[in-house]
């Protein structure tokens, strides 16, 4: 695979923006473009354009039985690619998008089988971010994304990042700027009460005022993979393990001035990952953050991220 990727950068957040026009045209012709959202960029396509989506399947080498995610403008559009709209998702979506909070419904019949690995649902939600809101206006309809790395690596918080590790995959990237957020989006399975929670993430779901269901299964402390997450006192001796692999870390001394608060924090850590990832860190240490409900999202996507294989390092 050998693409051109253009690099489009916003000047207004607007749909008449030259780079938002021109983002939406590639889309509409069948092209895969990134978008920054609130929490990572996405890899998008059209959403009723079958071929496309299967493209960014083979874009980011990710399983075709891993569903993809629906980005819309708002409620109205978001009933055009579900069969129903139940009344808590409705009082859902009036308080909570946009932002970082994905409910899965049963799909309508405009939502074509690759997006859904198909499956009978799909997940939906409204970015909080003017860019993404701008293209899709643009575009006119709704946006299958999953974030736009490869699969298994790290998930995207800027332009550049996107350029780097699909560069040649995909046609172009929409530069808005750095993503405030860093966690993905909340995933639930709201069609009955309790509602599932599928996948932590920004949003905290104790907020949402619904009885829930968890099955988000976090394996806390087996952490054996390029991340290691521990408490600072055991660095020196894990580092002195590992020999002469370069290692990197995040956490005191190294890394200054963490934040105290989950969002600030989930910034910090994808930031200081990617920088860390560039250098070649064969391995990295990561201080072990605070415990307590607000800091589950943390810890669970810690596990996720330790399973990556290192940045083309020997094995130890």
């Amino acid at each position: 695979m050998n693409i051109e990727t253009r690099w489009l950068r916003v000047e207004r957040a607007e749909a008449r923006d030259r780079s938002i026009e021109e983002a939406a045209r590639l889309l509409g012709a069948g092209k895969l473009v990134a978008f920054p959202t609130e929490t990572v960029y996405g890899l998008g396509a059209r959403v009723g354009d079958e071929s496309a989506v299967r493209a960014v399947f083979r874009a980011k080498g990710r399983p075709a039985a891993v569903p993809l995610i629906v980005h819309v403008r708002d409620i109205q559009q978001a009933r055009r690619y579900v069969r129903e709209m139940p009344e808590v998702v409705e009082e859902l979506a009036r308080k909570y998008w946009p932002g970082p909070l994905t409910v899965v419904l049963d799909r309508s019949e405009q939502v074509p089988d690759a997006v859904t690995a198909g499956g009978g649902t799909v997940g939906i939600r409204v970015p909080d971010h003017p860019v993404a809101l701008a293209l899709i206006d643009a575009l006119g309809e709704g946006i299958a994304a999953p974030s736009a790395n490869p699969y298994g690596r790290l998930p995207p918080v800027r332009g550049e990042h996107v350029i780097h590790a699909l560069g040649g995959r995909i046609d172009a990237v929409l530069d808005g700027g750095p993503c405030r957020g860093g966690l993905e989006s909340t995933v639930i399975d709201a069609r009955i009460l309790p509602a599932v929670l599928l996948r932590r993430g920004a949003m905290d779901p104790r907020q949402l005022g619904i009885s829930l269901v968890e099955r988000v299964v976090t394996e806390y402390w087996a952490f054996d993979g390029w991340i290691r997450v521990g408490p600072s006192s055991e660095y020196a001796r894990w580092a002195a393990r590992l020999g002469a692999l370069k290692v990197g870390r995040m956490g005191e001394p190294e890394m200054s001035r963490k934040p105290s608060d989950v969002a600030s924090y989930a910034r910090w850590l994808y930031e200081g990952l990617h920088e860390l990832w560039a250098q070649g860190c064969a391995r990295v240490w990561v201080d072990a953050p605070p415990r307590g409900p607000e800091w589950e999202p943390i810890w669970d996507r810690l596990a996720r991220l330790s399973k990556l294989s290192p940045p083309d390092c020997p094995p130890d």
